[in-house]
């Protein structure tokens, strides 16, 4: 498997933070480890040791599906690690899963046009229209811009033209009269007010912004808050619990949080708060919401992946046709090349098709991988600190999958 073409695409659709954190985990020292000990599957014990010495990040936590069913669930490392607090991580330990938000978002807008409450081909300006007044959009072209065309980020921003609204959200706010740390109305009202940078469904383009305009769409289509709906239609039906929004400030952190090692410090986005570790208010989260915004455990992401992976052991969310669509990529390309389909990027590795998502933050690093009938969620409260650090993570992972032929029997989902 070339698992360097994946990554490749994901280099070029993110913007990656590349930071490590100071603290050198010893080779030699036994890193501490929760959860069921599966002689089985030590390899992948072992690959998380390396990945944890080479990238110097505290902690990390994995889950493994085999045929849908929980056969590894553990945590490595630390939650906290610092000269006055040392915190082991457990396989409960929940953590900012960044830009993996955007396949939850994805999944809500699917289900909602399955209950005929929208359609791919709706148009977004329709939904908000009352939001945002017609007199202040300059561009035309933005009343062509379909739910499809965002899902598959083709909507029409180029954040290499004209930014990345996520990480400006502060600025853009101020601007339409808002208050610190601003909100996503605001930037996105400010955004209508801008020129597009292509035409609509044209080219195909990563889009933090697209996201954001789906989460305000879901709550107007709902009446409900963003995160809510999500919970209580999506995830709790399939026993999900962890999965919540996070917070901006070290101090309102959920329950069973990890904390987040980034050595850099920033503004804050929060009205007094002066310069801040980067991973606490250097950033808006509760604006990132529906693009960047959730935190979950390992295994309930993995939860969240089998209900929506369109295999038989589990029911889906989503009828067969929904999960092909979302998969579908947008326009073609060549065997190991990717591409995005609606809240997937897609590559064809070896004529073997694989679904993913990665997502950073300072002091977050996620992966979540669909690759035949195994599936894993991989999570670390660090980044990655380089290119080759990113890449090796995820093929010393994909590596033992493959390494691995005799699977266990047991089922954590059901077991624990």
């Amino acid at each position: 498997m070339n698992i360097k073409a994946i990554y490749l695409c994901l280099i070029n659709m993110l913007v990656c933070c590349y930071c490590s954190y100071a603290q050198n985990l010893n080779a030699n020292e036994k890193t501490p480890r929760s959860g069921e000990y599966i002689k089985k599957l030590k390899l992948f014990d072992d690959t998380i040791d390396s990945i944890l010495v080479r990238t110097k990040i505290p902690g990390a936590s994995l889950a493994v599906s085999y045929k849908e069913r929980l056969v590894y669930d553990r945590g490595h490392g630390f939650a906290q690690l610092n000269d006055q607090d040392t915190i082991p991580l457990t396989e409960n330990s929940v953590f900012r899963i960044a830009s993996i938000s955007k396949p939850i978002t994805a999944v809500a807008i699917m289900y909602l046009i399955e209950q005929q409450k929208l359609e791919l081909g709706s148009k977004v300006y329709d939904i908000l229209k009352m939001e945002l007044p017609r007199e202040e959009v300059i561009d035309p072209q933005i009343y062509d811009i379909t739910i499809k065309d965002i899902l598959s980020h083709t909507g029409g921003w180029n954040r290499n033209i004209s930014g990345d609204p996520a990480f400006n959200v502060l600025r853009m706010s101020v601007a339409m009269g808002d208050d610190p740390p601003g909100n996503d109305l605001a930037v996105i009202k400010y955004m209508f007010r801008l020129p597009l940078d292509f035409k609509p469904g044209s080219e195909q383009v990563y889009s933090n912004f697209g996201y954001m305009i789906l989460g305000r769409v879901i709550e107007k289509i709902t009446g409900q808050d963003y995160e809510k709906f999500i919970q209580n239609e999506i995830l709790k039906p399939n026993k999900i619990n962890t999965m919540m929004l996070g917070r901006i400030l070290l101090k309102d952190r959920q329950k069973n949080e990890v904390f987040y090692h980034d050595s850099r410090t920033f503004p804050s986005v929060v009205s007094g708060g002066g310069i801040v570790p980067a991973p606490y208010g250097a950033f808006n989260l509760k604006a990132m919401k529906a693009h960047g915004g959730w935190i979950s455990s390992a295994s309930d992401l993995l939860r969240f992946l089998t209900s929506v992976n369109g295999l038989s052991l589990r029911k889906d969310i989503l009828p067969a046709q929904s999960i092909r669509e979302m998969t579908n990529p947008y326009g073609s390309f060549e065997n190991n090349h990717s591409r995005y389909g609606m809240g997937w990027e897609i590559a064809m590795i070896d004529n073997q098709p694989i679904w993913f998502h990665r997502g950073d933050l300072p002091g977050t690093t996620a992966f979540l991988v669909h690759s035949g009938d195994v599936e894993f969620a991989v999570l670390l409260n660090g980044n990655a600190g380089s290119r080759e650090n990113s890449e090796y993570i995820l093929s010393a992972l994909v590596k033992a999958a493959n390494s691995i032929s005799d699977w266990p029997e047991i089922d954590l989902f059901y077991d624990n």
